[in-house]
């Protein structure tokens, strides 16, 4: 009995000794090898450090270490952080102990990170980055960070700065209290790639999206982009502000954020720019006249700020819009298996074995609510001859439709050779079904449409038009709006 007692009193104060130690063991030669060994089988990669000095109470300094495997290679010449050795511990997840500890400075000197891609066989340098973190006493901390970044031909820089709250979580508070951000001709694939190798484990819906979508912000913006952001926040309430000039699109956003929601304090004002890494589905997913789309000219957005609410991921199931305009211009799309059935239908020989079709557009007026998009009637000039138009409702969750496709009177007195009808009148086609592969009703198309010929062939005069449309009305499914505008076809000059 004494002889256990005596071995687990010795057990229990070598382990006294070596937790008291532990900061000073790992400083040894050996104590570093043991831990560059651990992080070496957590990486799955190459640890190598150059020197370090630890203890309980800080500050804790690392100099000259490389990190590496077959995604991402890090490097820096110094850490230095005014930290015990328990919260320094959990700086790589910046949680509560890491920032609540904080008394003093924080910093990184001279890191550089190379991110591998062999799938498209680009390097991405991520280089002379800087970081300082400054904390007192309770105090909120303040910070900022500076580098370059190199992809292909492409050369940009960032700094951001700014102050979180002391209690506050980093990666899954809304926002910090205070973040400007400054961007110069930055590589936007060094944002997508840095997100898909990052290990920030996060209940954020936004972190979430940009793992999943590997080239979100490529495809978005292009390949550099030029933006100012301010964000100011306490107590789940602040205000955003965005100029931003990228090789797509241009932004400027001023907006309140409340309640983890976003709302604008001005009308939202986007232009998207012909681009060939533009997102043709950000266009596609409006109307199922456009397949493959590539746009000829600046496209404008304006979102009006009145009701207009998001969430911060921008999850369409959170987002109302009362009010916006589209204004696409002339586009280039291909020719799709719904405007082949309309070909067919109305003979339109101009475009029969066409691919490629122009579609020249008036502005679209919508508004999104309940997960649904209301397009208001856009009308359209098909390559440079056939005017059609149509209105109605996408669900933007399983993009299914329910829209009219239009053929107006002008269309229908040019390759029908019909006179009867008043100026204002649409032959409707109504829509529905997959949003990339809708369907038509041929019958009661075809019904409709021979009833509209047979009608003007029986009678050598014109027929009695209010009895004609009282009959052709009996097959529409909904009143067709007017046009919100004139159409820029038949402007002079």
């Amino acid at each position: 009995m004494k002889k256990t007692l005596w071995t687990l009193v010795t057990l229990f104060a070598l382990s006294a000794v070596l937790i008291l130690f532990l900061p000073m063991i790992a400083s040894t030669k050996i104590g570093k090898k043991v831990i560059e060994s651990a992080i070496s089988q957590r990486i799955d990669g190459d640890v190598d450090i150059g020197s370090w000095e630890l203890s309980w109470f800080g500050p804790q300094v690392i100099r000259n270490a490389k990190f590496k495997n077959d995604e991402v290679e890090f490097s820096f010449s110094e850490i230095q952080a005014k930290l015990p050795f328990w919260a320094f511990m959990t700086v790589s997840q910046l949680k509560e102990p890491f920032l609540n500890e904080l008394d003093g400075d924080a910093s990184l000197k001279n890191g550089n990170i190379i991110l591998y891609d062999k799938s498209e066989s680009t390097t991405t340098y991520i280089e002379n980055i800087d970081v300082n973190l400054y904390g007192n006493e309770g105090e909120d901390i303040n910070f900022d960070l500076k580098g370059d970044s190199k992809v292909g031909q492409i050369i940009g820089s960032i700094l951001i700065d700014g102050k979180i709250a002391k209690t506050s979580n980093f990666i899954e508070s809304p926002f910090p209290a205070t973040v400007k951000v400054i961007t110069v001709n930055f590589p936007t694939k060094s944002l997508d790639k840095f997100f898909q190798v990052s290990k920030l484990n996060s209940k954020s819906k936004l972190l979430k999206k940009l793992k999943k979508e590997p080239n979100f912000f490529f495809s978005t913006l292009g390949p550099k982009i030029n933006a100012n952001l301010l964000i100011k926040g306490k107590n789940n309430e602040g205000t955003l502000a965005l100029e931003m000039l990228s090789t797509n699109l241009k932004v400027n956003l001023d907006g309140l954020l409340e309640n983890n929601k976003i709302y604008l304090n001005k009308d939202l004002d986007v232009t998207y720019f012909p681009s060939d890494s533009f997102d043709n589905k950000l266009i596609e997913n409006l109307s199922p006249l456009f397949a493959n789309v590539k746009i000829l000219n600046p496209v404008t957005l304006t979102v009006f700020k009145e009701g207009f609410v998001s969430s911060y991921d921008m999850s369409i199931k959170d987002l109302k819009i009362p009010k916006a305009t589209l204004d696409i211009g002339k586009i280039k799309c291909k020719n799709t298996k719904m405007l082949a059935t309309v070909i067919g239908l109305f003979k339109l020989q101009k475009l029969e074995g066409i691919n490629d079709v122009t579609l020249w557009c008036t502005p679209l007026t919508f508004e999104i609510r309940d997960k649904t998009l209301i397009a208001d009637r856009m009308d359209a000039l098909i390559a440079d001859s056939i005017h059609v138009c149509i209105y109605g409702d996408v669900n933007l969750i399983n993009d299914k439709i329910d829209m009219i496709l239009g053929i107006p009177t002008d269309t229908l007195e040019e390759l029908l050779k019909i006179k009867s009808l008043p100026s204002n009148y649409v032959f409707q086609i109504p829509l529905k079904g997959k949003l990339d592969s809708p369907k038509i009703n041929l019958s009661r198309v075809t019904s409709k449409l021979a009833l509209l010929i047979t009608t003007e062939k029986k009678t050598e005069k014109i027929p009695d038009t209010q009895e004609l449309l009282d009959i052709l009305e009996k097959f529409d499914e909904k009143k067709t709006p007017p046009p919100n505008q004139a159409f820029p076809w038949q402007k002079k000059g």
